[in-house]
């Protein structure tokens, strides 16, 4: 067996690895991340061949605005590879590299970091329930998003929200003061959302 032959199966099993693991743990939508995968794979097999060998640039500025800006209005659907090369007139192919380059992280890890951001502000600033949350911002259910979210932040979102919830002056949390019906709990804030 040659050597480039070892090296492209030693690649082809690191990387079926990574998708079982991956897919294992289910934390983020599995079809974007197998795209990205592919993607890297494709990168790696043309590295490995000088004759074909792809100068990787980042995006320019207007292109990745662009992007950017389309991650964030679209949070809560399927961004693929596919969506986002488009969204910046790429192949798949030279917009992973361009978007790993200019940001210093894959696609999918980006758009990741950012569902966990917004995850954040949502579990600060209202009381939907963690599962509203989860699908509002395209996970495919609650257990995903509290394993994406906890890997994250290193905290379930419940307890997050608790803890953001606690750090509220209590006018805050009350709003203007009026004469309360509910039992003492009910008023002192705590949550008891699921983790």
């Amino acid at each position: 067996m040659s050597t480039h032959v070892r090296i492209s199966s030693l690649l082809v099993a690191e990387v079926a690895d990574a998708v079982m693991s991956k897919l294992r743990e289910r934390t983020s939508p599995d079809r974007q991340f197998i795209e990205s995968l592919a993607a890297d794979i494709t990168t790696r097999f043309l590295q490995q061949d000088g004759s074909r060998r792809v100068r990787a640039e980042g995006l320019d500025s207007r292109r990745l605005t662009r992007v950017l800006d389309h991650i964030e209005a679209n949070l809560e659907d399927q961004l693929t590879i596919d969506t986002l090369a488009s969204v910046a007139c790429l192949s798949r192919y030279h917009f992973s590299r361009a978007f790993g380059k200019a940001m210093g992280q894959s696609p999918h890890r980006y758009v990741s970091s950012r569902r966990v951001e917004r995850a954040k502000i949502l579990l600060s600033k209202s009381d939907q329930p963690l599962v509203d949350i989860a699908l509002a911002l395209g996970f495919s259910s609650q257990a995903n998003f509290t394993r994406a979210f906890s890997k994250a932040t290193g905290q379930a979102p419940g307890h997050f929200r608790r803890q953001k919830v606690a750090g509220r002056p209590l006018s805050l949390l009350l709003g203007p003061v009026q004469e309360s019906r509910e039992p003492p709990n009910a008023a002192s804030g705590e949550r008891h959302d699921k983790d």
